[in-house]
């Protein structure tokens, strides 16, 4: 693919309006920085243009399902990529409305993976890498403070990610896969140097 049609620019465009007003917890940036950087993950590791646009819709879903709908999404981009987008949303976020336990949502994202389609699954690999970079990018300025913004803590986070690399090494093997297995060793290890006394 050498050339994005205008359906990317008018996701682009339409995931930003979306996402205005929010900011990312793990880094305090613009959301829209996210769901755009996972795009381009998307289209580096082989990612086609339905799959980076549904790599930019990944979240609405989830975070702001009262503004947009799956059908909408259908409607505007097409099955393939509402089903890639439906494939990568835990729930359907509603203002006022507690989403489930944190535990229980990410175990049954865990048993998902398991048998998500291979096209969705690319676009949460490089969710989880983003998300991986956000992360440590901002533990090397906050240190351990960083855990108090997540429900699941370091211990929680961790045992998500260890658990997500599994599946990606298995299903994917690709050089995404790779890159998130490595970015969880590399915070494991700044964790365990924050650890460690100081000689």
């Amino acid at each position: 693919m050498t050339k994005l049609s205008e359906k990317f620019y008018e996701a682009v465009a339409q995931a930003t309006r979306i996402h205005d007003g929010q900011v990312r917890k793990s880094c305090h940036t613009p959301y829209i920085a996210h769901p755009y950087a996972v795009a381009m993950l998307v289209l580096q590791h082989g990612g086609d243009e339905e799959q980076a646009i549904a790599a930019l819709l990944h979240d609405v879903i989830e975070d702001q399902g009262h503004k947009i709908t799956l059908d909408d999404i259908e409607e505007q981009y097409g099955t393939r990529v509402r089903n890639i987008v439906d494939n990568c949303s835990e729930v359907v976020g509603q203002p006022g409305v507690e989403k489930p336990p944190w535990k229980k949502r990410k175990a049954e994202s865990i048993e998902k993976m398991k048998d998500k389609p291979l096209d969705a699954l690319l676009v949460s690999c490089a969710d989880k890498v983003h998300n991986l970079q956000s992360l440590t990018q901002t533990y090397k300025k906050e240190g351990e403070a960083l855990w108090q913004q997540f429900k699941g803590g370091k211990e929680g986070s961790l045992w998500y990610h260890r658990k997500l690399s599994t599946i990606f090494m298995r299903r994917l093997n690709n050089d995404l896969a790779n890159d998130h297995r490595t970015m969880i060793s590399t915070l494991e290890d700044m964790i365990q140097k924050n650890a460690s006394p100081s000689p």
